[in-house]
């Protein structure tokens, strides 16, 4: 299975606030999510989000305040599509290249806490905030982080509406955002994939 690349700023963004962030014990279920966790500040929706470097173009449709996800990640000049599925704590890679996917249960994060980041976490990570601004006409929180790989944030109800680096260059950007219902079969785990499960600390391929 082809590695993701665009999860990066994610990754990023979530070790630099961990220690702030909302944790749940890992837990399986082939169920619907409890209403309990959210990831985001909005209940439906879809996103799409360019990776303006890597060509890369990332559509999310998400239900249940993010609790519940289906991402499609296209690379340019790439005939195979990559899907990530979120359902709470179960997060399923696969893709069209085969029929073998990953399953792995994972430490539920509430991404909204990364735009309240604590004052010793702002001197410790050298996180500077920055007057508001607005990113595809949603008025976003907006900090820049030396610690690591420097980099500035727009944030929003949890989504991370653009990511540049120090320099003003794109890494990562929303360009369309809908609040719309999304079909509950959206997030429907695929019977035809075999999903091989894989712990937290065993890298993803």
């Amino acid at each position: 299975m082809r590695k993701n690349v665009w999860l990066l700023p994610l990754i990023l963004f979530t070790m630099i606030f961990c220690s702030s962030c909302n944790k749940k014990n890992a837990q399986t279920s082939k169920t619907t999510p409890s209403d309990s966790i959210r990831v985001y500040g909005v209940k439906s929706g879809y996103f799409q989000t360019n990776l303006p470097q890597s060509k890369t173009n990332v559509e999310t449709w998400f239900d249940n305040y993010g609790a519940l996800q289906y991402v499609e990640i296209r690379e340019m000049n790439d005939k195979y599509v990559s899907m990530k599925l979120v359902r709470g704590n179960d997060e399923y890679y696969y893709s069209t290249y085969n029929n073998e996917g990953v399953k792995k249960t994972v430490e539920y994060v509430d991404y909204r806490t990364w735009e309240n980041p604590s004052q010793e976490e702002m001197v410790q990570l050298g996180i500077v905030k920055h007057p508001v601004e607005f990113v595809n006409g949603k008025v976003c929180k907006v900090y820049s982080i030396n610690a690591g790989l420097p980099a500035k944030m727009y944030i929003w109800n949890g989504f991370i509406m653009k990511n540049e680096t120090q320099d003003g260059e794109v890494l990562t950007e929303i360009v369309d955002f809908r609040e719309v219902a999304v079909p509950i079969n959206r997030f429907d785990i695929p019977s035809h994939i075999n999903f091989t499960e894989k712990t937290l600390d065993e890298p993803q391929q």
